[in-house]
């Protein structure tokens, strides 16, 4: 019995470590339903302006963030960008998966998030500022002190 685990087991991590994945299932569709699903990525791609940024799912390999280039009935073209530098890429229609518009490439923080840090700082100092002034004004000076009932 732990022979037959530990076979299975080794059959599991040679299949992972290799890059065997669910991708040969895309495979198996029938050609009604890959032009379905190509026909879906081309009805996203005309809701999404060129210059858009973009996220794309390829059917193989790791979801990346672009902008939109150009579209053609089989392919598109994206910008990808990292910090000084930008690559052109060509995807076939074909080869996605999944396709949105999104806000920003990068996944920075969004206006909101960065008002709301900014607000959040200010109150900060205004609260310092205003306890240090009443810290100041309870405190007696010398100059201000009764004189003693002697």
């Amino acid at each position: 019995m732990k022979r037959a685990i530990s076979v299975v087991l080794a059959a599991l991590l040679t299949a992972v470590m290799s890059g065997i994945d669910e991708s040969w299932a895309s495979q198996t569709r029938t050609a009604a339903e890959v032009e379905a699903h190509r026909q879906q990525i081309a009805d996203r791609l005309k809701n999404i302006p060129i210059g858009s940024p973009i996220e794309i799912e390829p059917e193989t390999g790791r979801e990346f963030q672009a902008y939109l280039e150009s579209v053609t009935p089989d392919e598109i073209t994206v910008k990808l960008v990292s910090g000084r530098y930008s690559l052109s890429r060509t995807v076939r229609v074909d080869e996605i998966r999944n396709l949105k518009r999104i806000r920003s490439v990068g996944g920075g923080p969004s206006t909101a998030k960065k008002v709301a840090i900014g607000v959040g700082i200010g109150l900060g100092v205004a609260v310092g500022v205003c306890a240090a002034s009443l810290n100041g004004a309870s405190t007696s000076s010398p100059g201000n002190a009764k004189p003693s009932s002697r």
